[in-house]
């Protein structure tokens, strides 16, 4: 159960993350150009590769909370039609000519 629950927590974290850093940028009227690149980089990490393989294991998932926890998080970043891709395109053709996440051989 226990570790079932940590990529659950991740939603709730992300989208605090993330609005959080919406409200620093939105209300901080003296912040140096770095500090605004550091808050697109670090949103940008937790987000993107964080929260991207988060959502990757939760869409696998037997249980449908999980797999609509997955499909939240990668709403939050504009990506929710990977699940679908992934699930019944990729997993359907891996390996083949035709799944374009599988690499061409040689």
């Amino acid at each position: 159960f226990k570790w079932r629950l940590v990529p659950a927590l991740w939603v709730p974290t992300q989208y605090a993350i993330c609005w959080y850093a919406a409200y620093v940028w939105s209300t901080s009227e003296h912040l140096k150009t770095y500090e605004y690149v550091g808050i697109v980089v670090s949103v940008g990490i937790l987000s993107g590769a964080i929260g991207i393989n988060v959502a990757h294991e939760l869409v696998h998932k037997t249980s449908s909370w999980e797999r609509f926890l997955g499909r939240v998080l990668l709403a939050g970043v504009w990506y929710g039609h990977w699940a679908n891709e992934h699930l019944y395109g990729h997993h359907r053709l891996v390996s083949t000519p035709y799944d374009p996440a599988t690499s061409k051989l040689g």
